[in-house]
């Protein structure tokens, strides 16, 4: 069989991307040696042989991607204004004369100030996974 230019011009992408069988590229070898001057331009011309378009993705993908990274960092910042907030109110204070520092809440209602800071506590975490899983989905 007789091996014609254009069967190796078909094979080239192939055989430059490394992706040709042994055989393959033997063949387009062969056919180098056979034809200098084409294996020159072959080779000349390989970066433009292999270079393959960037994928793109589907307008609707890369809006609803978008859309749902907003909602996470959204989610996020929630989770941390909430987990302040409970974590401080129980914290509130004021100077008293006779008695030094007085936390309010505290002093008047100890198990609503726990439930305060169980949730904050609660918030925070949920804070730190969804920071970790949204700097781990943009790595």
């Amino acid at each position: 069989m007789n091996v014609t230019r254009n069967v190796i011009e078909d094979l080239l992408p192939v055989y430059f991307a490394g992706e040709a069988s042994p055989d393959t590229k033997d063949l387009v070898e062969e056919y180098f040696r056979g034809d200098p001057e084409f294996a020159r331009l072959a080779q000349r011309f390989s970066r433009f042989i292999v270079e393959r378009p960037p994928i793109q993705p589907a307008p609707h993908i890369e809006a609803e991607a978008l859309a749902r990274t907003k909602r996470a960092i959204r989610k996020r910042s929630w989770l941390l204004s909430l987990a302040i907030f409970f974590t401080l109110v129980p914290l509130t204070f004021a100077f008293d004369t006779s008695r030094g520092i007085v936390f309010f809440m505290w002093r008047d209602a100890r198990s609503l100030a726990l439930a305060f800071q169980a949730a904050g506590l609660g918030l925070w975490i949920g804070y730190f996974v969804k920071e970790r899983r949204l700097r781990r989905s943009s790595l």
